[in-house]
């Protein structure tokens, strides 16, 4: 089984050193984060926590002449920031 919460934690080691090889590790990040799940990324609390703000920025973020529901997940809105 793969323990993707273990490499979540270390792209979260890696990203803190700023380092010459930065936006590499970055993209690699990104393509890991949107060839997963985010609930097996994450722990439960934590996920709900990223989805809760996810949540609150789209709806602060949206115009009142745009509905605040555009027909996207808040999974493929937030997959869209990245």
């Amino acid at each position: 089984m793969k323990n993707y919460k273990k490499v979540m934690d270390l792209f979260d080691r890696i990203l803190k050193i700023p380092t010459q090889g930065l936006s590499q590790h970055f993209e690699k990040f990104r393509e890991f984060v949107n060839d997963h799940n985010f609930q097996e990324m994450l722990d439960s609390m934590t996920f709900l926590e990223l989805r809760k703000k996810v949540l609150t920025e789209i709806h602060t973020s949206d115009s009142p002449t745009k509905g605040s529901n555009d027909g996207g997940s808040a999974d493929s809105n937030a997959r869209s920031v990245l």
